[in-house]
């Protein structure tokens, strides 16, 4: 049984991993962890499923190509 600290240090690592943050290497080792580890895999899968369920539900709001051109007008490089 893992340690509350674990799984915390590892659902952080997951967080990360999701958002696209780890080098290939260090995705990789997470990926590994999750298959080698029923627990860790039920936390990384819960969360691919809960981010999946996220982008497939929440509708994103938009804005006018109008706007979007009066902003980029507005800015100075």
């Amino acid at each position: 049984m893992r340690t509350s600290e674990q799984l915390d240090n590892f659902r952080q690592k997951v967080d990360l991993y999701f958002d696209n943050a780890l080098s290939s290497e260090e995705g990789l080792q997470v990926v590994n962890q999750a298959k080698s580890d029923p627990q860790l895999g039920r936390v990384f899968e819960q969360e691919g499923n809960f981010r999946n369920l996220l982008k497939s539900k929440v509708k994103r709001s938009t804005c006018s190509d109008h706007l979007i051109n009066n902003i980029k007008s507005r800015i100075k490089l």
